[in-house]
């Protein structure tokens, strides 16, 4: 049991880290991104690349953040099954 805490406590701590670092990247560019739309707003029409690319860099940054979380839950879901088959062959002798 005290393994199974262990684990469980690791792979929560490793999500919150990728998480909170994915988060902080989209946050960050997102913020430029708002500051690139204000430059274009006022006219400045050689910030309208720059604009473009940093929409796309955001959007990839959220696909990025979803396959993070995907992998997370995968991760989770895998350990609970070891653990469920674990279980079932410690329980199956004894019945």
């Amino acid at each position: 049991m005290e393994e199974w805490k262990k684990v469980a406590s690791q792979l929560d701590k490793d999500h919150a880290k990728e998480y909170k670092k994915a988060r902080a990247d989209i946050k960050k560019k997102s913020s430029d991104t708002i500051k690139l739309q204000k430059k274009v707003k006022k006219g400045k029409d050689e910030a309208r690349g720059q604009l473009d690319s940093a929409l796309q860099d955001v959007n990839v940054r959220y696909a990025f953040l979803e396959e993070t979380e995907k992998r997370a839950v995968c991760r989770a879901l895998i350990e609970e099954r070891s653990r469920y088959c674990s279980f079932v062959s410690m329980l199956k002798p004894v019945l």
